[in-house]
Order: structure tokens, then C-alpha cells, then sequence
């Protein structure tokens, strides 16, 4: 009778403990799992925030191109589109 109670009750702690190896890897596959996605979000938002300069420097320079196109600055103009559409190239580079 002593032993069938050991046999018992030694049985169903080593289910418990058996259990342990697992969730620990379980909560740290999650924390990793988190951690990555922190990082794509960080990495989004300074994409963002470099995305929204360069179309704000092509606009700028686009607009300076258009009030330049008189015949006496067209080369000035061609000048700046020519950059302009080098900003556009990083940008679609970036994305």
C-alpha cells in the first residue's frame, strides 16, 4: 500500500516538471516574437518620417523647376528636375 501511494503521487509531479522546459521555451519564443516585432514597427515609422522628407524635397524641388521654366532658366530648371527625379529613384529604392 506505502508504495503504491509513491508510485501515485511521484508520477503526476513528473508531468508537472516535464511541463517546465516548455513553457519556459513558450515564453521566450513570445518575448523574442515581441521584441522583432518593436523592431519592424521602429524601423516603419523612421521609413516614414525619411519617406515623408524626400517627397517633400522633390516637391520643393519640383516646384523651384516650375518657376524656372522660363527660356532664360531652363537650364536651371532641367537642373533641378533632373534631381528631383533622382529623389524619386531613392525613394522607390528605399521602399
Amino acid at each position: 500500500m506505502g508504495g503504491e501511494t509513491l508510485g501515485g503521487g511521484g508520477g503526476g509531479g513528473g508531468r508537472f516538471l516535464s511541463l517546465v522546459p516548455s513553457s519556459i521555451f513558450l515564453i521566450v519564443a513570445i518575448i523574442q516574437l515581441f521584441d522583432g516585432l518593436v523592431a519592424r514597427v521602429k524601423k516603419r515609422e523612421f521609413r516614414s518620417s525619411e519617406e515623408y522628407q524626400l517627397r517633400q524635397e522633390i516637391k520643393q524641388l519640383l516646384n523651384e523647376a516650375t518657376l524656372l521654366s522660363t527660356p532664360s532658366t531652363f537650364a536651371q530648371a532641367a537642373k533641378l528636375r533632373r534631381a528631383a527625379a533622382a529623389k524619386e529613384k531613392e525613394l522607390l529604392k528605399s521602399m
